[in-house]
């Protein structure tokens, strides 16, 4: 019978080798780490929550009509989008390093003080802090560091009393409305010698809604401005100024008008008289 083996069926030819990574001993696959120098790209989620950021960012710029501290834009946009979508911001941990990674056309970030502006339309931000506004002294330097990073108001600690006091009283006879509150404050403090910008009145209303605190019927002056130095202490955190505990005592006392109690009184001479309005002679 030649050829007899021609018809018979050939055996199945044996299965390939398994990886290496999974054979019998050798434990589960392992991912391949990217090169030290490629940083891992963003998921689908967080590319597009970076696009929404950066569409924010560049919203709130041609919203401005001069340059803008990073902690007052990144306020802005966590105010927009919410604490929890920019938790993280967006994989990147920090809002400046997330303002490297995005797409921002024509516009400028400058180093300390850190401003975002478009130079198409903004004169260029001082590249030190304005000169003459406060005496020289520790607090007023302190002010002065503050104002730089945050763009929080320079007034001096009378007129921010003057600027609560008639919030107060402005909201409690009309109610609150973000426009005309803003202009009839800015009126009254006139009207009462203290010339205080709208701009300012703006920033500190800005300041109130942003830390779910705006003005209500039946607020005082002391309670609008502690609600305030609250978020100047958040602004502060968030443009990652390291203050001690005793500038942060002092920065409130700036805002509220009440002078903060040295160590010395503390430990035991509280008897010994009123402690000097620091505040006022600093920014005065």
């Amino acid at each position: 019978m030649g050829g007899g083996g021609a018809g018979r069926p050939r055996p199945p030819a044996p299965p390939p080798p398994p990886p290496p990574a999974a054979r019998a001993g050798a434990g589960p696959p392992v991912a391949q780490a990217a090169p030290a120098s490629q940083a891992l790209p963003a998921g689908p989620g967080e590319y597009l929550l970076r696009r929404a950021i950066a569409a924010q960012v560049r919203a709130q710029v041609a919203a401005s009509d001069r340059p803008i501290t990073l902690a007052s834009v990144a306020q802005l946009v966590r105010a927009h989008l919410g604490p929890e979508t920019t938790d993280g911001w967006a994989g990147t941990g920090s809002f400046k390093k997330l303002l490297s990674l995005v797409d921002l056309p024509g516009l400028v970030i400058t180093a300390a003080p850190e401003y975002i502006y478009d130079p198409r339309r903004h004169t260029a931000p001082p590249s030190g802090p304005p000169a003459g506004a406060v005496p020289a002294g520790p607090l007023a330097e302190l002010v002065t560091r503050i104002s730089a990073v945050t763009d929080i108001p320079r007034l001096t600690s009378r007129e921010f009393r003057a600027l609560f006091e008639e919030l107060a009283a402005e909201v409690g006879a009309r109610g609150f409305n973000r426009t005309g509150t803003s202009r009839e404050v800015r009126d009254r403090c006139v009207e009462r010698g203290e010339h205080i910008g709208r701009g300012a009145v703006n920033f500190v209303l800005n300041g109130l809604l942003y830390a779910g605190r705006p003005p209500r019927p039946g607020d005082d002056a002391d309670t609008l401005a502690r609600a305030f130095a609250d978020n100047a202490v958040v602004l502060c955190q968030n443009a990652r100024m390291e203050l001690s505990a005793d500038e942060i005592a002092h920065l409130r006392a700036w805002i509220v008008g009440v002078p903060p109690v040295p160590k010395a009184a503390a430990a035991g001479t509280e008897g010994a008289g009123s402690s000097p309005d620091l505040v006022g002679q600093a920014c005065g």
